[in-house]
């Protein structure tokens, strides 16, 4: 890796990781080795460029050669670069009958730091002076609209006039806030070249029309700004990448790293983590503390997680109720000792603080001032979040407060799943079935696993998948009835519901596939578990997030493969499917249904921890309760002035 001579950034830096952009640019990073891109992203930027390519070539057939002119690929040297911005800049001035461009590049901005290659260039218009009038449109293998706001009208246009939009309704969501953020990029290098109409850009996803954006409709939340537009929200994100990079350029770091979901697909993600975890110690290492949540801890000079566990719990869980802690304990200190919190305090406050066994001024004594610091601010879960930071620096599982042991009831039959879907189809549902016998003081388990697979990427396969698995769930738990043995169906987390209600949907009425009654009802029975919440409300892990694959490996249980994970399963299942090699496509849908064998047996072996556990007789070999830290990490007072110190 080398820092680029010049500063220029495209749309994806302003909606990517600000240390990513620094990392760039900073000279201490030359040379240092970077992280390949995740299988399962190669995946997912194939499939985009499949549907890219299907993409253009439907719109050429719709608008025919004279109103579609397709700009030549290049081969991503600076030479071929230049000469696919020129014949871009050509059109742009003189299109002709043109409508549409395709596959454009922009000239670079040097002087606004800018460079940008939007998939299209739609002519809409003519200014009063004659200069052609051209929006950005782009495409996205995914759905337009994003989040669960009612469904509306957007301004949409078929492919065949792309300039005639009118008001349609796609689904529930709005225009996706990353995809108007790139529009809006386009949009300011189409504006200084004099292109530029109203701020306004298209987006093809999956539904095949173009959803127009509005980048000046105020949509998106942002975390300084409150509710803008896609254009505004660009704007002071591209202004603050531009800033980061000139600092690094100068050695000087205006960023730093954090942890955060983006960052397993990141090319730094290994030197960050190393950051974070070996010279930092930071608090975004734990789980749900996200970047944006970080920023009320770091405004209180809590930056890592030893300064997060030495924070005290019971001042925290007040906080979290909605007591002004500070306050209360400033007024305390003004006062005799044996007054009452209520003689002081809001009814609402005295209520609680008397509840927790803080009922007069001298008890207040026994609160920390620095965690009382965070009254008044929106928080997420202060006090669980302490738990969480103590449980990571001691290394241990305990078990959360108020929970003695973890009552898992096994029985004679349990049954694991587990779905595979490629882009929401799904094309498998893996199934252990294991049958249980006590023999003594041992537990013989007897375990075969069931695949119900569909390669050929058909509805009719999909729902056949779904079918025969829900006839052996039906089977299994009559056989269990015929023979008076317990049954328990256990998943990991509300994937399988949401996936399987989505099925019983979308092939409704077709052989053996059950009604969506039929599915919220299974699922609504206790004989269905999901391990999630019971492994992530009961206990703490000192792992750095909740997922199977980290629980499970924490418990010393190991995959097959040596890069398990779901993203990497989506790059298996484009070679299981689309390679023009059958002995790839045989070796990759053997690893995926090894991986799934491996998903569901990772659930009993968690389980099955959990239970040695819980029949161990020795309370010593049993878990701890996470309030046995408490006394551990108290924050700590000056022998001489009885000051806390941290």
């Amino acid at each position: 890796m080398s820092t680029p001579a010049t500063i220029l950034l495209g749309g994806y830096d302003a909606k990517s990781c600000p240390e990513k952009t620094r990392k760039s640019y900073a000279p201490e990073y030359i040379g240092i080795e970077l992280d390949p891109t995740p299988p399962g992203d190669l995946a997912r930027m194939d499939s985009g460029i499949r549907f890219e390519s299907e993409v253009g070539d439907r719109w050429e057939r719709e608008l025919g050669a004279t109103g579609f002119h397709r700009i030549e690929a290049c081969d991503r040297t600076p030479e071929s670069k230049a000469r696919r911005a020129a014949a871009t800049a050509a059109v742009l001035a003189n299109p002709g009958d043109v409508v549409v461009i395709w596959n454009a590049r922009l000239e670079p901005q040097t002087d606004a730091n800018r460079t940008g290659e939007p998939d299209a260039l739609v002519r809409v218009g003519t200014s009063s002076d004659g200069t052609p009038i051209w929006a950005p449109v782009d495409v996205k293998d995914h759905r337009s609209l994003e989040g669960t706001r009612g469904a509306q009208q957007w301004d949409i246009s078929d492919l065949a006039t792309p300039i005639e939009a009118t008001p349609r309704t796609l689904s529930d969501g709005v225009p996706q806030k990353v995809d108007g953020i790139q529009l809006a990029h386009y949009h300011r290098m189409l504006e200084k070249l004099g292109y530029a109409g109203a701020p306004r850009g298209g987006i093809i996803g999956r539904e095949g029309v173009i959803v127009w954006h509005d980048l000046a409709r105020e949509l998106y939340r942002h975390q300084d700004l409150g509710t803008i537009g896609a254009l505004a929200f660009y704007d002071h994100e591209f202004a603050n990448r531009v800033m980061i990079a000139k600092a690094a350029r100068r050695g000087e770091a205006l960023t730093g790293p954090e942890w955060k979901g983006d960052c397993a697909s990141c090319q730094f993600r290994t030197t960050c983590h190393d950051e974070l975890r070996i010279d930092l110690d930071h608090i975004t290492l734990l789980p749900g503390v996200t970047p944006e949540r970080a920023r009320a801890h770091y405004a209180r000079g809590v930056k890592t997680i030893a300064a997060m566990a030495r924070l005290d719990h019971a001042t925290a869980r007040l906080v979290d109720d909605g007591v002004d802690v500070a306050a209360a304990i400033t007024q305390a200190s003004l006062l005799d000792g044996a007054t009452p919190v209520a003689e002081f305090c809001k009814e609402a406050d005295a209520i609680k603080l008397t509840a927790a066994g803080f009922a007069t001024a001298a008890d207040l004594n026994r609160l920390d001032a620095r965690t009382a610091a965070y009254s008044g601010v929106k928080v997420w879960n202060l006090a669980d979040t302490i738990d969480r930071a103590r449980v990571a620096k001691v290394g241990k599982v305990h078990l959360a407060r108020g929970v003695s042991y973890v009552n898992i009831e096994r029985t004679a039959i349990e049954e694991d799943i587990d779905i595979e879907d490629s882009n929401g189809y799904v094309y498998l549902i893996g199934v252990r079935t294991t049958g249980r016998k006590r023999v003594g003081e041992d537990v013989k388990n007897r375990a075969e696993y069931h695949s119900f697979v569909n390669w050929d990427q058909t509805p009719e396969g999909e729902a056949r998948v779904f079918a025969e698995f829900w006839e052996h769930v039906k089977g299994m738990r009559t056989y269990a009835k015929t023979h008076r043995y317990g049954y328990r169906l256990y998943h990991y987390s509300h994937h399988e519901p949401s996936s399987f209600k989505a099925l019983a949907v979308r092939h409704a009425g077709k052989p053996g596939v059950p009604t969506l009654d039929e599915v919220v009802a299974l699922f609504a029975e206790k004989v269905v578990v999901d391990m999630y919440p019971l492994l992530t409300t009961q206990l703490i892990w000192p792992t750095e997030s909740s997922t199977l694959k980290e629980l499970a490996k924490w418990v010393r249980f190991t995959w097959r493969d040596s890069e398990p994970g779901g993203g990497n399963s989506m790059a298996w299942y484009d070679n299981a499917v689309n390679s023009v090699d059958e002995t790839v496509r045989e070796d990759n849908r053997k690893r995926i249904l090894e991986y799934n064998a491996d998903d569901v047996a990772a659930q009993v072996a968690l389980r099955d921890w959990l239970t040695r556990l819980g029949e161990v007789r020795q309370l010593g070999k049993r878990l701890p309760g996470v309030d046995r830290l408490d006394a551990r990490f108290r924050p700590r007072r000056s022998a001489r002035s009885g000051e806390k110190v941290s």
